[in-house]
């Protein structure tokens, strides 16, 4: 399975794979052959460096985001993860939102607008 396959999907991240899960829970495929940008080798670490910070991902005030960065073929990918945004969507703005949810939903949102500019993005449903 190829890492764009994983588009709309939902995903087991792993360090070295992604798990690539059905509705019911079950895996239908792995991407293998990538790895995360964190534990790359110190000296790709660097090279890749640069497009990182440029794609607003260093240093978010969001937990976790780092780790949703993966290196294959000399590419860098960033899953962006759509439960938070759905999360959002279908309960808070009904029921009322307060600002911090919506910073957060927007911090979100813009957060993929600048990394789509020097990554590529994939949006998918990330397990914790």
């Amino acid at each position: 399975m190829k890492i764009e396959d994983v588009k709309n999907r939902i995903v087991k991240l792993s360090p070295r794979s992604i798990t690539c899960k059905n509705e019911y829970g079950k895996t239908c495929g792995v991407v293998r052959g990538i790895e995360k940008f964190k534990s790359l080798q110190p000296n790709l670490q660097f090279e890749y460096f640069k497009i990182v910070k440029k794609s607003g991902v260093w240093g978010c005030k969001l937990d976790g985001e780092m780790d949703r960065i993966y290196c294959c073929n000399k590419k860098l990918y960033y899953l962006f993860n759509l439960y938070p945004l759905e999360n959002y969507e279908n309960f808070e703005k009904k029921y009322g939102a307060d600002e911090s949810s919506k910073a957060h939903y927007e911090e979100r949102k813009k957060l993929a607008a600048t990394a789509s500019e020097v990554m590529t993005v994939i949006p998918c449903y990330i397990l914790e």
